[in-house]
């Protein structure tokens, strides 16, 4: 365990024990069930090669978005009608999930709405089903397309919601107080979800489900009655910050089993918070750092081990880097600063932190990538970006390299000659260029 690391053995104990399974991308193929045939020498040499190449491309495609020859496209999400004051046109992406559906918000004329995008990137006004008026987002999706945001429940108060495809919307209530309002900022695969309420004495972390309802997370001992709730995996680790009494902030994990834990932090400054967790146990955000003089702001990994990993800055960039989401491979994006501007930004451990405006295929003139908040297991990242009319949310999608997908084109070939009856479902009947190779990966997705 590192210097600084102080996460409990209970806690360390539970990320341990966490386990993920990686996706199988030929769940898309059906089998027609075919009589039994004799499998000569040269069938079965012909299937081990298939099954060699394949495994070799699914390596490198679960990979792809690690290596630094890896370019985006970029994908303009768009706002509503209407605009801020002061800043023109905003919206912003939230999350995405391995669907490749997406959520978040955008200013419109009456207030600020919540949005949802379907694969396609076609959006959808959410305050069509969500209550009237007052102010609404959609912060976090999963991976059955449940979202969980804020709207205007009551007046004047927000609620945190939970919608289901298929249901109404559900308000899932706040702890009380004069300031009556609650946010949704994140939702595991069962639908547990995890915000923020506020209270009389400031805001309180939580966990929702449909068991337990509103359920305040504490705070560690001594500690004050401010904290938030950031992220939850499938396993129910919730992750967020807490207050202290001596003014720290400190980043934990929370399990029904364990209550709240503390992360621990780097150089003996007390001055952390986690914002994701993936089912694999890492947490993702940020650390304060010693300059000697001064403290600097890092974006961090704490893995199950106990170990803290600073993940650094961008290369001629100012010390400020924080981050915000994660997948279930370990890539990370958030947000760093160059000079007086922000820059969304992807880490790998193999490439470190790269700055995602040097990685489109083709950049567009008057766009900057300020900040990327979501990343599936695909490598799709969302986010919002300054563009010539204001700020719009964006959908970058990794573009495979040729030679991926040659290795692809034999791999199925060799599959198809050694079985004769597999059949490549509908929703890959698309391909050939750059926007239909990322609407067939979107469409993969949905067998995973």
């Amino acid at each position: 365990m590192q210097a600084g690391s102080i996460i409990s053995t209970a806690a360390v104990g539970v990320l341990a024990t966490e386990h993920r399974v990686p996706p199988q991308p030929y769940r898309a193929l059906r089998h027609s069930t075919p009589p039994r045939e004799t499998h000569t020498p040269m069938k079965r040499l012909h299937f081990l090669l298939g099954a060699l190449l394949s495994a070799l491309w699914i390596l490198g495609l679960l990979n792809l978005p690690a290596q630094a020859s890896v370019r985006y496209t970029l994908t303009d999400l768009g706002d509503l009608p209407g605009e801020n004051d002061y800043t023109g046109d905003y919206s912003s992406a939230r999350a995405i999930s391995n669907r490749g559906q997406i959520v978040g918000w955008s200013d419109a004329s009456d207030g600020q709405h919540a949005l949802r995008w379907n694969s396609a990137g076609v959006m959808e006004d959410l305050t069509s089903v969500l209550p009237p008026g007052g102010w609404s987002s959609a912060n976090a999706i999963n991976q059955i397309g449940q979202v969980a945001g804020y709207a205007t429940f009551t007046s004047p108060g927000r609620h945190a919601f939970l919608l289901t495809p298929g249901a109404e919307p559900q308000d899932l209530g706040a702890f009380g107080g004069w300031n009556d309002e609650s946010y949704a900022l994140g939702i595991n695969d069962v639908g547990h979800v995890v915000g923020i309420s506020m209270t009389n004495y400031g805001e309180r972390g939580f966990v929702w489900t449909p068991e337990t309802g509103l359920r305040d997370l504490g705070w560690f001992p001594g500690g004050v009655y401010h904290s938030n709730a950031a992220g939850i995996n499938n396993a129910g680790q919730a992750v967020g910050g807490v207050g202290t009494l001596t003014g720290d902030w400190r980043a934990f994990i929370w399990t029904s089993a364990t209550g709240m834990q503390d992360l621990g932090s780097l150089d003996s400054l007390p001055i952390a918070s986690a914002n994701a967790v993936n089912e694999d146990g890492l947490v993702a955000g940020y650390v304060a750092r010693s300059t000697g003089s001064s403290a600097i702001v890092h974006a961090a990994l704490w893995k199950p081990d106990g170990a803290i990993l600073d993940l650094g800055v961008l290369p001629g960039g100012d010390e400020y880097s924080t981050a915000l989401a994660l997948n279930n491979f370990g890539q990370i994006v958030g947000e760093a600063t160059v000079g007086n501007d922000n820059r969304a930004f992807l880490w790998t451990a193999e490439e470190g932190m790269l700055d995602l405006n040097n990685l489109l295929q083709t950049p567009s003139e008057g766009w900057t990538l300020l900040k990327a908040r979501g990343i599936n297991d695909l490598g799709q990242i969302v986010g919002e970006a300054k563009c010539p009319t204001g700020t719009h949310a964006f959908l970058l999608a990794p573009i495979p390299e040729p030679a991926g997908l040659a290795l692809l084109a034999v791999c199925v070939l060799g599959f198809l000659r050694q079985r004769g009856t597999y059949q490549l479902d509908s929703s890959w009947s698309r391909c050939g260029t750059a926007q239909n190779t990322t609407e067939i990966t979107n469409r993969r997705s949905i067998h995973l």
